[in-house]
């Protein structure tokens, strides 16, 4: 069984190869929680950049809302980091010149991937495309199941972290 601290450093160190995607799959709760708050802990007082958004409000979007969901969701990516830009192609354009600023320095997180659903789903396919062309680190939250989703994450995830307490790490060679 593997303990947080192990899983932390298997995190750490897909991180610090750059390009990497890590699923963190199991059930959403204390544990996922802290090992995301630990993270970008960590992270800041090293001097990485985060960027972190919720996906959930993709969840309640209709067709015609999208855009608006889409270009709400980037800023809340791009956070203090988002300067002047507010149309969406502009912060598309802000998120590709941090990525290509700093990189590997870069860990982007995506919080209830599930909730994007289809909709979402070139969003987050969009997001994952930048951050590992320039390097950068992703970390998906999202539950394992027997959705789409969950095989498409399996397919793009250098290591996957279910159930810290179960030892549910998987790691693949990449």
């Amino acid at each position: 069984m593997m303990d947080q601290d192990e899983t932390q450093a298997r995190v750490e160190w897909q991180a610090e190869r750059g390009g990497r995607v890590i699923w963190l799959s199991g059930q959403d709760g204390v544990e996922i929680s802290s090992l995301i708050a630990r993270a970008i802990s960590d992270w800041q007082q090293a001097g990485q950049r985060v960027l972190f958004t919720d996906l959930s409000p993709l969840a309640v979007c209709g067709a015609a809302e999208h855009p608006e969901t889409e270009r709400r969701v980037l800023e809340r990516l791009l956070g203090p980091d988002i300067e002047r830009a507010r149309a969406t192609p502009a912060l598309w354009h802000r998120f590709e010149r941090i990525l290509l600023a700093d990189g590997r320095s870069t860990r982007v997180i995506l919080d209830r991937v599930e909730a994007a659903g289809a909709r979402g789903r070139r969003l987050v396919a969009t997001i994952r495309h930048q951050v590992t062309r320039h390097g950068a680190t992703l970390v998906v939250v999202a539950p394992r199941d027997e959705s789409v989703r969950s095989r498409v994450l399996a397919a793009w995830t250098d290591l996957e972290v279910g159930s810290v307490s179960d030892g549910g790490v998987v790691e693949r060679a990449a």
